[in-house]
This record gives C-alpha cells, sequence and structure tokens, in this order.
C-alpha cells in the first residue's frame, strides 16, 4: 500500500483487530489518498467486547479517524467488478449496497473445531474455556507460542485463565 496511492480499502470486522487496521490504514495512509470502509454486522465498534456506550463512543472515534463506519451490516458477496480494470472489488451488502475496493482485509473471529484441529496433536487443550492452553507468555510448548482466538492463556491482569472471545 505504501507505493501506490488513492487505494480503497475495505475492512471486515469490527473487533479488536478490525477496528485497529481501519483506523491505522486510514491514518497512515491519509497522506497516499487511501480511503478505508469498515463493514460489520454488530451495532458499534467492539459492540461485543464493551458496553453500548462505549461501542457507540468508539464508533463515532473511528468515524472522526476518517474511516466509513458500516455497522450492522453484512457482506453477502464479494465480485470482481467488470466495469473496472479487473484489479477492483465489489462488496455487495445485505442491504443491497454495494462497495468498492482495491483491497479487502477479513478481520473476524472464528470458531474452530478444535478436535479436528488439534485432536491428534500433543497440544494441550483447554476443554473449559476452549483453545490451546498457553500460559501468561503465550507459550504452549518449547520454542511453540500461539495468538488469537485459537489460545487459551493465563491473564497476568485478572489472574485465572481465559481466552480472547466468547463463543457461547
Amino acid at each position: 500500500l505504501k507505493t501506490s496511492s488513492g487505494k480503497k480499502i475495505v475492512v471486515i470486522g469490527g473487533g479488536f483487530l478490525g477496528s485497529e487496521l481501519a483506523v491505522s490504514i486510514s491514518r497512515f495512509g491519509a497522506n497516499l489518498g487511501h480511503k478505508v470502509t469498515q463493514i460489520f454486522p454488530e451495532d458499534g465498534n467492539m459492540a461485543l467486547v464493551f458496553p453500548k456506550y462505549l461501542s457507540r463512543w468508539t464508533t463515532e472515534k473511528v468515524s472522526s479517524l476518517g474511516v466509513m463506519v458500516r455497522s450492522g451490516r453484512l457482506v453477502t458477496c464479494i465480485e470482481r467488478n467488470e466495469l473496472e480494470d479487473g484489479d477492483k472489488l465489489r462488496l455487495v451488502l445485505d442491504n443491497g449496497e454495494k462497495v468498492e475496493a482495491d483491497h479487502v482485509i477479513v478481520a473476524v473471529g472464528v470458531d474452530p473445531s478444535f478436535n479436528r484441529m488439534f485432536g491428534s496433536s500433543s497440544l494441550p487443550l483447554n476443554e473449559e474455556t476452549g483453545g490451546v492452553e498457553a500460559d501468561r507468555y503465550l507459550r504452549v510448548a518449547p520454542d511453540v507460542f500461539a495468538a488469537g482466538d485459537v489460545v487459551s492463556y493465563v491473564d497476568p491482569i485478572l489472574n485465572c485463565r481465559r481466552r480472547s472471545v466468547n463463543f457461547d
């Protein structure tokens, strides 16, 4: 993205990663003319983590930093835009709106099937929280680290085992 200018970037996802990416790309790409749109089904940024008032404030802040926020929307289809040079994408939203993009970043959590993915491995699985069991440094085994939705770790502040997401 650094060498080209005027790109339309779409970030799908309203959690920590999607919101941080949208703001960072908007902030550091503004001088190149990049335009960022963030799309997610929740009512506001980080709505699955924050209370409503804080999610509303966060959404307003993200918007004020130059991100075009499309909350409460699902992407139903991504297609090549035949009217352009072939490198453009068109995202169709559940309300029929179409969003053009040069680049699409998908930053949504997943609920992996841990037994299928890791059942035959020697990695320790945590039955209570789900995920691969790691210590407070995200170490699973010597020289093996895990991060993201897959990890069940010891939170050094709360001093308890947790995951970064809750799929219930």
